[in-house]
């Protein structure tokens, strides 16, 4: 629909045209610019270039759509949004019937009832009873924006029952909406336990199922293959839609994941022609590997403290010169040796090991023990060796002395260095001392030859 559009039936389909080299779309409506409190950040396939409105909008309302299109390297590319407002209602709703069970025997006593949505409803008056129009089982249950409901109590065995579904809105409610029937089956205990008196134990026919509850989905391993190793007859796979509807994804005993959100797997033993079935709800949820963002390293009298700041959607922890571990919560390790070391962050959902090198403190083996100043062109200066891991560590200007402590000469650590002379005139070979400070106030002494 055009950007702007006003007087949108409250039932229409959004539809856009698909986008070829799409992998896939994401869909928001709200009330505001942004907004989300309608669809949150629907997906859909390629194929579903389509939000099917299955409850319907609210009237005379200012709505904004968010759209975004997935790339074939997994990005979104955000599309300008549209806004549009919707008719205003002035007439009742009609009546609407269920989508299923109408005429059906043999139903189970805790199966939900759904109907097919309204044009124009903002709710539907729910009676189920014994009689047409009764409501012995159900009275009155007022729903809002939804198309399904399930009795609390369930209903009574080899039983017909009866539905009435009045949907209404603000100007009024249908009229004259008959009843609907269905008819529930016996109680099947088909699927209970029992006690096997040959083998003296309790046989299940319902499959146990040994699943987690979250599956994590590594960014850079997409789509997954879920494997279930539950022993059963069968197996069934589902994907939950926003509107709680489900999409069949495999009836093997294994999937394909290629998004987050919520999912159910089901398992079942077949018990003659009876499917004896257990199932469990799961989420499909984003983690990836982290991004090193930056290394914190401080020294307070002279004990050092290196704090690892990581970025992702994982959950991290943190092992000091092993990739194997341990590894600890806590991104901070403190009384770290002058060594080098390692750190290692690991995604605790399996997404991956980063490291990053944290480079040595400086010893006094980088100042080196002699120097011959002798013009040769090897060794003729004296000067500070920066190690090739120096980790940000500079030096003040060293001071250098003769073995009675007198003040020999200042050099700055960057330069050439001292070539052995004083005022101008060479040394003596002998012993000397330098004192140097770096610039985390670490102070280092010690003494080199000069020969001649």
């Amino acid at each position: 629909m055009p950007n702007n559009a006003s007087n949108i039936p409250v039932d229409i389909q959004i539809t856009w045209a698909a986008v070829p080299g799409a992998s896939g779309y994401l869909f928001s409506l709200g009330t505001t610019p942004g907004g989300v409190d309608i669809v949150n950040s629907r997906r859909s396939d390629i194929a579903e270039n389509f939000f099917p409105n299955e409850t319907g909008l609210p009237e005379n309302t200012q709505l904004y759509v968010t759209f975004g299109i997935f790339l074939p390297d997994g990005s979104l590319f955000n599309c300008p949004g549209i806004t549009f407002r919707t008719e205003e209602v002035t007439t009742p709703p009609s009546c609407t019937t269920l989508s299923a069970l109408n005429g059906s025997i043999n139903v189970d006593t805790d199966t939900q009832i759904e109907w097919n949505y309204a044009p124009r409803a903002t709710g539907y008056d729910i009676n189920i009873g014994l009689t047409p129009g009764g409501n012995e089982i159900i009275a009155n249950e007022i729903v809002s924006n939804r198309l399904s409901f399930t009795p609390p109590n369930g209903f009574p065995i080899d039983t017909e029952i009866y539905v009435t579904i009045t949907p209404f809105n603000a100007i009024g409610a249908a009229v004259n909406c008959t009843s609907q029937s269905f008819i529930t089956g016996l109680v099947d205990t088909t699927c209970d336990p029992f006690f096997n008196f040959l083998t003296g134990i309790v046989e299940r026919p319902r499959p146990d199922i040994n699943f987690p509850n979250q599956i994590y989905l590594c960014e850079t391993n997409v789509p997954s293959l879920l494997v279930s190793q539950n022993i059963s007859d069968g197996h069934r796979w589902y994907r939950i839609n926003d509107d709680t509807s489900e999409t069949l994804l495999s009836d093997l005993n294994e999937v394909t994941i290629s998004q987050t959100g919520n999912y159910r797997y089901e398992a079942f033993n077949l018990i003659g022609a009876t499917e004896c079935a257990n199932s469990i709800l799961f989420s499909v949820l984003a983690s990836e590997q982290a991004t090193i963002t930056n290394v914190d390293v401080s020294r307070v009298l002279n004990v050092k403290t290196v704090e690892i700041r990581v970025s992702g959607s994982g959950i991290y922890e943190f092992s000091l010169d092993s990739s194997s571990g341990p590894y600890q919560d806590n991104p901070v390790f403190t009384e770290l040796s002058r060594d080098s070391h390692t750190i290692y962050v690991r995604d605790k959902n399996g997404c991956g090991i980063v490291e990053t090198f944290i480079e040595r403190d400086l010893t006094i083996a980088d100042f080196p023990k002699f120097f011959t100043p002798n013009g040769d062109g090897i060794n003729d200066f004296w000067q500070f060796i920066p190690p090739r891991e120096s980790n940000g560590i500079t030096l003040e200007p060293i001071h250098i002395f003769n073995r009675f402590g007198l003040f020999i000469k200042q050099i700055d650590p960057t330069t050439q260095g001292w070539d052995g002379t004083f005022n101008g005139r060479p040394l003596p070979a002998s012993d000397y001392w330098f004192r140097a400070v770096d610039n985390f106030n670490m102070e280092f002494k010690g003494h080199f030859t000069l020969k001649r």
